[in-house]
């Protein structure tokens, strides 16, 4: 790939959890820790630059904003009869290390991507 044709992004990875067992005791007469088997987990995120391709990026983004564009007209006919008008739509969406684009819902995983907020007005 040619530097001309690529951008970076800084994407964020899920480390693989670590484990510690967290030593104490635990009883009726002495308290000197978590004890009863108590663990500690670790989650690393680890952030790092990535070369994408931007065409490939270009394209993706041109499949939404088609979506976007389709969004809009379907709700056009809605408003003679709701009296309501779509006017913006907001969408956060997310690059990934392979520059591949999707809208962020909610209970999504994290793992290799960073966030983009867009705003589309008519």
């Amino acid at each position: 790939m040619t530097d001309e044709n690529q951008i970076y992004v800084i994407v964020e990875t899920l480390e693989p959890e670590e484990t510690t067992v967290v030593e104490g005791t635990r009883s009726g007469r002495e308290d000197t820790g978590p004890g009863w088997d108590a663990a500690e987990i670790v989650r690393t995120i680890q952030q790092r630059r990535v070369a994408i391709n931007a065409s490939k990026l270009k394209a993706e983004m041109k499949k939404l904003i088609a979506v976007v564009d389709d969004v809009f007209e379907q709700a056009e006919p809605a408003q003679a009869k709701t009296g309501l008008k779509l006017e913006e739509v907001t969408l956060s969406v997310t690059v990934n290390a392979e520059g591949q684009l999707s809208i962020l819902g909610t209970g999504g995983k994290l793992g290799a991507s960073s966030g983009i907020t867009l705003k589309f007005a008519r």
